[in-house]
């Protein structure tokens, strides 16, 4: 099958047609913005000027791109937080980057264009700004480390054209445990990619996915949910009955919290109904395994006094029990503690069933609490509840929930959904507009 599928997806050359829609995620989030992919080595690093370093970059391989000099010059910001390219969204983060980024490389390269060539001051004040920088990436909320290469770096690169020279969409660096992976994904979108007649590339996308979908490699399952997730909310039709009841069973089975909840989007996409069945079915025959058990850890959760080891102890009840505990979590959505609430709501999300989405719903129209609002906003987004509509849009108005309702409806995707979201716009800050805009196009452009 591995064999039949690589022949078919090598079988047309490649058509490069400008403007063409890319049909996986990885291609309409990274390949679309990429002049240049290559496996690269770093060579040297010059020091920053006005918060840009440069870097050379000696290629040993082209994955992409049509650039076929050897030694590329890369600019890049460091430090700060860098979109991954196989798992971003188009989040807070990656539009700072992005503003960042570019309004660095315009003064930068207004000022070579002009020969203003860095002084011995302004290489300290390019210093003290990449140190600036280091810091607001520590800073609460910023995630992990940004971007900084040194000598040596290997690993693939994302490029896009900036004048003469490069700036950085991506990386992943060789020292990543999952790079094999992540090589091997890229090479097989890329081939899909080329393909040239929309329903071939959709067709071998589906089986590609639904066939890594087997693998023991728990990141290749991961990313393959991921893209059958965005796949199948884009392209319903795509999927058969078959294909509908191949993705309810594989969400019966999986464990992994996160490919579940990818699964069920994949599978509430093509059919809903089949997918919240199967659902149910695995609570019930949970419910019936782990009914001793689940009493006795009812009347544990019970006798807890102290609310803080009432919510670990429901997160262990999550993590043991799975989608056995749901009806046990959803009775702690109305627990007098804002802490244990929003437990309750984290273990819902990634370890409920669909059968808590009510509870969730009527939770979050009444919750007080933010942090527990955003638990429970989370929740629905995850489980893509399109009756979660109305209660999301609800929240839009309150500036600390604002960017997680968004991304909560952005996930539930219905045309209602959509409806929200360009209305909230209208009155929102650029930055919010700039969100909204990323997501529309990217999460609904092609939804039927």
């Amino acid at each position: 099958m591995r064999a039949l599928l690589w022949s078919l997806l090598l079988a047309v050359p490649a058509a490069g047609e400008p403007g063409r829609a890319y049909l996986t995620e990885l291609g309409r989030r990274v390949l679309a913005r990429s002049d240049q992919i290559v496996e690269a080595r770093v060579e040297k690093v010059l020091p920053p000027f006005r918060g840009i370093s440069t870097a050379h970059l000696k290629v040993s391989e082209r994955l992409s791109g049509y650039d076929r000099e050897r030694i590329l010059v890369l600019l890049y910001v460091e430090d700060y937080v860098a979109p991954d390219a196989f798992t971003a969204t188009l989040d807070s983060s990656t539009v700072q980057y992005e503003r960042e980024r570019r309004a660095g490389l315009e003064k930068y390269l207004s000022d070579i264009v002009g020969l203003k060539l860095p002084k011995a001051e302004q290489q300290i004040t390019g210093a003290r700004e990449s140190q600036a920088n280091r810091e607001q990436a520590k800073a609460p909320g910023r995630g992990t480390a940004g971007v900084r290469l040194a000598a040596g770096e290997e690993g693939i690169f994302f490029l896009r054209r900036q004048s003469t020279s490069y700036a950085l969409v991506g990386l992943v660096p060789r020292r990543d445990p999952l790079f094999d992976s992540k090589h091997a994904r890229l090479r097989e979108v890329i081939a899909l990619e080329t393909i040239p007649a929309f329903d071939r590339r959709a067709e071998n996308a589906k089986h590609l996915f639904l066939e890594a979908l087997g693998s023991e490699d728990l990141w290749v399952r991961a990313n393959s949910a991921r893209e059958l997730a965005a796949l199948a909310g884009r392209y319903r039709d795509l999927f058969s009955e078959e294909d509908a009841q191949r993705l309810a069973t594989l969400l019966a089975t999986e464990q992994d919290p996160a490919i579940r909840a990818s699964l069920e989007r994949a599978a509430g996409a093509v059919d809903r109904k089949l997918a919240e069945r199967y659902a149910k079915e695995a609570e019930e025959r949970g419910r019936e395994r782990h009914g001793a058990s689940l009493e006795a850890e009812a009347k544990l959760l019970e006798a807890t006094r102290l609310p803080e080891l009432r919510a670990t102890d429901l997160m262990r009840v999550a993590r043991t029990y799975g989608r056995a505990a749901t009806r046990l979590l959803a009775s702690y959505l109305a627990d007098r503690a804002a802490i244990v609430r929003e437990y309750a709501a984290h273990g819902l999300a990634e370890q409920g069933a669909p059968s808590a989405d009510g509870a969730l719903r009527q939770a979050l129209a009444r919750e007080d609490d933010r942090d527990a609002a955003m638990a429970m906003i989370y929740a629905l987004g995850v489980h893509a509840d399109p009756e979660a509509v109305p209660v999301l849009a609800g929240r839009l108005g309150d500036a600390v929930l604002e960017r997680a309702s968004i991304h909560a409806l952005a996930r539930v995707g219905t045309p209602d959904a959509r409806a929200a979201l360009e209305k909230h716009a209208k009155g929102a800050s650029a930055e919010t507009q700039d969100l909204i805009a990323s997501l529309i196009r990217e999460e609904f452009a092609e939804r039927r």
